[in-house]
């Protein structure tokens, strides 16, 4: 028995499990929000679902393969990585200081997509960037300056959105609804194919990233 709980112990990252809320899980991904603190590396372990990972916090992590492979992730606010699954490994805070991660795992393959003409990169190229694309997600990074407002566009794949800094929106539907909202940094939540339009209603300008899942 002892030796079993061993065994299971070294496939947990250690450096990892002091936080481990789940805001979104669903038939298209699940997203945990992970907190590490600076100390030695954790127990040996391994992914068997490709994941995207947003770093809320400065920090840097070392991830060490089973066979030696060593990389380092320096990472500043609104960092995102896409991490495929892999063999065992350990990861390490090695920064000094503690860090938040929002860790977006797929539960899907994805496929190939055709996009609307009224996709929202079309309609507002200068506020929604492709920061990252393949076969699973398109991630999206959003940034609106004080009171901007966003076009009429369509949203067509279901989405978790991961706020980098304070959000503040009114979010108008093509039947004239507006309805307000709010999130703070981390705050990951997931949104379904819509229309809309947007306004960032605060003084100063917002961030967020939207991971889009392909299907």
């Amino acid at each position: 028995m002892i030796l079993a709980m061993r065994k299971l112990m070294l496939l947990i990252p250690l450096t990892l499990v002091a936080q481990r809320p789940v805001p979104v899980e669903n038939e298209w991904a699940k997203v945990i929000i992970a907190t590490t603190s600076p100390g030695p590396a954790g127990g040996m372990h391994k992914h068997d679902m490709n994941r995207v990972m947003v770093y809320l916090d400065k920090g840097a992590q070392t991830i060490v393969s089973e066979g030696g492979k060593s990389r380092v992730i320096n990472a500043t606010p609104g960092f995102v990585d896409f991490d495929p699954k892999a063999g065992l490994h350990t990861s390490q805070n090695t920064g000094g200081t503690t860090f938040r991660i929002v860790e977006i795992e797929l539960k899907k393959e994805g496929g190939k997509v055709t996009f609307p003409k009224d996709d929202m990169v079309k309609v507002a190229p200068d506020i929604y960037k492709v920061e990252l694309e393949n076969n699973q997600v398109r991630i999206l990074r959003v940034k609106l300056a004080p009171h901007q407002k966003v076009p009429e566009h369509e949203h067509m794949l279901p989405r978790v959105t991961v706020p980098i800094t304070e959000v503040n929106q009114a979010v108008t539907t093509p039947d004239g609804t507006t309805t307000p909202s709010k999130s703070k940094p981390g705050d990951a939540s997931f949104g379904g194919p819509v229309r809309h339009r947007e306004e960032n209603t605060l003084d100063k300008p917002v961030e967020y990233l939207m991971i889009e899942f392909k299907g």
